[in-house]
């Protein structure tokens, strides 16, 4: 039976308890609150507030697959219109997993049933093969996701609790770096502990100081296309869109590598 964590406390000597839904207490060396953006306990207990910040937009995601060949190429496909987005990754000549995005004031009342036909209201009038990918997605296959991050906090440690990953540093989808960044923080906490010859404070804190500012560029990018790629300014989209067409785009990749190798053992 999976034991889901309650609270996290300290008593004294800064002895941390780790209190479960059944009754039962753990205490650890090292606490790493690996637990999501949604309703973290343990970024609840290092920063009295684990609340979510919901970003204006809805993601329709889901997984599509065919009997016959769709893709002749394995290219991503991102389709942008006014304040409406809709990507497409396939991952073989017959299948893909897509996302459909909208702006959205607030949060209403998840309906799977009505799915897609929420998302031929949006997108019925888009380019071939998106209505092809939604009518032939099985219904069991597409989720409705409210899109939240957080803002970033500068400190992830309480005692000897550590938050990594979304718990820390939730980035939007727009960022494509949420699992890459969870990924780096597993490498960089490894590298710090082993160096810190058994010192977790000098260890928490050195990984911190590691990750804090390159994890921070990363929620504010995402952020930042997102406002873009989410803009319900008919003569703005127009002009992001031709910007977009005039993009050195050899220049852009060699900056984004750079920035997504900063702090890594890799070159560009």
């Amino acid at each position: 039976m999976v034991k889901v964590i309650v609270a996290i406390e300290t008593r004294k000597h800064k002895e941390t308890i780790i209190n479960f839904d059944n009754g039962k207490q753990l205490s650890a060396e090292l606490v790493i609150g690996a637990d999501g953006r949604m309703n973290s306990i343990t970024r609840q207990y290092v920063n009295n507030d684990n609340k979510p910040i919901y970003q204006g937009f809805i993601n329709w995601v889901g997984i599509f697959e065919s009997n016959e060949r769709l893709f002749s190429d394995l290219c991503v496909s991102d389709y942008w219109g006014t304040g409406e987005r809709f990507g497409i990754v396939p991952i073989s000549a017959k299948k893909a997993y897509w996302a459909g995005g909208v702006l959205a004031d607030k949060i209403s009342k998840k309906n799977p049933d009505q799915y897609k036909n929420e998302l031929n209201k949006r997108f019925k009038h888009w380019p071939d093969p998106i209505t092809t990918i939604i009518n032939n997605s099985p219904l069991s296959s597409i989720n409705k996701i409210y899109v939240h991050d957080h803002d970033p906090i500068q400190c992830w440690h309480k005692n000897n609790v550590l938050l990594i990953g979304d718990a820390a540093h939730a980035p939007l989808p727009t960022s494509g770096q949420g699992a890459c960044q969870a990924l780096e923080d597993a490498w960089h906490l490894a590298n710090c502990l082993k160096e810190s010859g058994g010192d977790i404070n000098q260890a928490l804190n050195r990984f911190t100081e590691l990750r804090l500012a390159k994890t921070t560029g990363v929620i504010m990018g995402g952020r930042q296309l997102a406002k873009s790629i989410f803009n319900n300014n008919a003569i703005y989209c127009q002009q992001r869109n031709q910007a977009s067409k005039n993009t050195d785009f050899n220049s852009a990749v060699i900056g984004m590598a750079k920035g997504w190798a900063n702090g890594l053992p890799i070159s560009y």
